[in-house]
């Protein structure tokens, strides 16, 4: 506020203010003093608020210190202060209740639709792409190498370069070592040091927390690496990983000791990861303080639906999930997002089918919402590329952790080039089943056989030493004497369910006698009479993990299926499993759920579960097979 140059007391002191930029006039200084004063001394007499007290004033056109002429302005000057007050309270309350809407109705206000986007499509950007790593300054790259080695010499070959769908790598040699420069390529990523310092903190977090073969990190920031642009783009310097990605018909042409060995170091792998647990489903950032890898901190994932989304507009930033249930609905609306996303070539085909998907995902029943399970850290991009191996299969390094993020437990799986395969899921579920009894692989296959991947496991012993065989044989011999059961190797009762043209097929599918000589298999007769109730009849088939009978129910007098389970956590946790789905789906119809269940004494001193099961007819591979294919076609 302009004060003119005269004497104002406050609280017994003199204060003399001037102003030596602008003097108004006299005037115009004599009604600010008589409005700023009268306001004082009405604010004094009527109110509680605490103003310097006033005990004396003057001006030059009023020495008489009339308060009448100042009444009106200093009316005015009170009422600006009230509704400047009641408008700064209405506006934080507003906010404050704003706020509260969004934390409590977050799910329920319409997001962004990702049908209005307008995206780039895929030439565009391959072209942004392009024109990024046009612009890296080599240079700039050779001298970044060079300064995180003490200032060693290197060359960067340009033709030597390895780009991917994220990133370049440049290639850095020195005189003892190369090193790779990796660059990721802004364009295509939503936010490249967010995805960067993830990728570096899930990477050193392994290397403190497993024996995951993985590149070390050298350096990791930010720098200036284009022409012409004074813009710092992010960057990681690692060791070069000797050796080469594995391809599929390698891995095929091998020998099966190599195969065999690889799928072993591939398990323990998985072994490792499921083994780092966390509370939330996300990807990993440095906590505090001063950016800490060890006590890592969960963020909304970078995955590549997202980032997808992301760099086309999309703009919601769901928080990292708590349960298995958000998981799965925050997985279903990216599913749609992605979906709705206009694709510039997209047959009608595969349009129908991907709805038709996206439906029926809808309309499953979410048996998630009982479960509680914790958080486990996968890669999420283990494709052939990223497995790098000798020559012999080994396995060098795990590379490419920028999209790893934590799950929840029941969908941390093998990739599914293994198990989309019977190519490798034979022998990669062979080399699991023998790893069954070593911990803590046993925890790993106690999940895992609750799945299609493992349900069909039908292993061969390729180790078993001769102590293993006789002991298991002695053991077996002193419940019974030992001979195969019936439908074993090649004497496969098939029953009623197959006519003899067909039954040759059965053979070469009977399961490894060595698995009863072991104590897998629960030794089962024709005409045996298990709990003094089911008489065996005939056997229908087999697992990695049990065998089923058809049997008579002589209490009820009808016929039904035994599931004879191997002993151990298997045959329990299945038998959990149906017990959580019958009670977490009102009707249970359509699901085969036992109605009965109880222990067999095992060969080796333990116990085999049995579920007895509604018998039903033949499996839809065999009525589909032997069904004419006009018939078929017709349907």
């Amino acid at each position: 506020m302009l004060t003119p140059p005269s004497r104002v007391v406050l609280n017994g002191s003199h204060a003399s203010v001037s102003r030596k930029t602008w003097s108004p006039p006299r005037e115009v200084c004599d009604y600010i003093l008589r409005s700023e004063a009268a306001t004082m001394m009405y604010l004094q007499r009527h109110t509680q608020v605490p103003t310097p007290k006033v005990f004396d004033w003057a001006c030059e056109s009023d020495p008489t210190n009339s308060l009448g002429a100042a009444l009106p302005q200093m009316l005015r000057i009170i009422c600006r202060f009230i509704v400047v007050q009641c408008r700064w309270c209405a506006t934080r309350t507003f906010q404050a209740w704003k706020s509260l809407l969004a934390l409590l109705s977050g799910p329920l206000i319409p997001r962004r639709d990702s049908s209005v986007l307008n995206p780039l499509t895929a030439e565009q950007l391959d072209s942004r792409a392009d024109e990024f790593v046009g612009a890296i300054d080599l240079e700039s790259v050779r001298a970044l190498a060079s300064s995180y080695n003490n200032g060693s010499p290197c060359r960067i070959d340009e033709t030597a370069t390895a780009q991917g769908s994220f990133n370049i790598c440049f290639f850095a040699r020195f005189d003892n070592r190369t090193w790779v420069v990796r660059v990721p390529i802004k364009p295509v990523i939503h936010d490249v040091w967010g995805k960067l310092q993830s990728e570096v903190c899930t990477m050193r977090y392994i290397q403190e927390n497993t024996q995951i073969p993985i590149p070390r990190i050298h350096a990791y920031g930010q720098a200036r690496l284009l022409h012409n642009d004074s813009a710092k783009q992010a960057f990681m310097i690692l060791d070069l990983v000797e050796g080469q990605p594995l391809v599929d018909h390698q891995l095929l042409s091998s020998s099966e000791e190599h195969r065999r060995q690889f799928y072993s170091e591939l398990i323990d792998i998985f072994t490792q990861l499921r083994r780092l647990e966390f509370s939330a489903a996300g990807s990993l950032m440095p906590g505090q303080p001063e950016g800490s890898c060890s006590k890592p901190t969960i963020v909304d994932a970078f995955s590549i639906p997202m980032n997808d989304l992301r760099i086309q507009g999309y703009l919601s930033s769901p928080s990292p999930p708590q349960s298995t249930a958000e998981f799965i609905s925050q997985q279903r609306l990216l599913l749609w997002d992605t979906f709705r996303l206009p694709s510039p070539a997209l047959r009608q085909k595969t349009a129908e089918m991907e709805l038709f998907a996206l439906h029926t995902i809808d309309k499953t029943p979410l048996l998630a919402d009982r479960l509680r399970e914790p958080f486990v850290l996968t890669h999420t991009d283990l494709r052939w590329s990223n497995i790098m191996v000798d020559h012999e299969l080994h396995i060098l390094a795990i590379i490419d952790w920028e999209w790893a993020g934590t799950i929840p437990a029941s969908f941390f799986i093998p990739p599914s080039w293994i198990t989309a395969s019977e190519d490798y899921s034979a022998g990669f579920r062979s080399v699991l089943a023998e790893k069954y009894t070593a911990s803590p692989h046993s925890q790993l296959l106690k999940e895992w056989i609750s799945t299609y991947i493992l349900f069909r496991i039908q292993p061969k012993s390729h180790t078993t030493t001769p102590d293993m065989a006789n002991n298991g044989l002695e053991a077996a011999t002193e419940s019974r004497a030992l001979t195969l059961p019936p439908g074993t190797a090649s004497t496969a009762d098939c029953g009623d369910f197959v006519d003899s043209d067909d039954e040759y097929e059965f053979d070469e599918l009977a399961e490894d006698p060595e698995q009863y000589t072991q104590g897998l298999y629960y030794p089962t007769f024709i005409g045996d009479v298990l709990a003094n109730r089911y008489r065996i009849s005939h056997k229908l088939g087999h697992g990695g993990f049990s065998v089923v009978w058809m049997a008579d129910d002589m209490l009820n007098n009808r016929e039904v299926a035994l599931k004879i389970m191997v002993p151990g956590d298997s045959g329990e946790h299945e038998y959990h499993m149906h017990d959580e789905i019958a009670n977490a789906v009102s009707d249970t119809s359509r699901l085969l759920i036992y109605h009965d269940t109880f222990l067999v004494p095992g060969s080796l001193g333990n116990h085999h579960r049995v579920l007895v099961l509604p018998l039903q007819g033949p499996n839809v591979r065999d009525y589909v097979r032997v069904k004419p294919i006009a018939a078929r076609i017709s349907e």
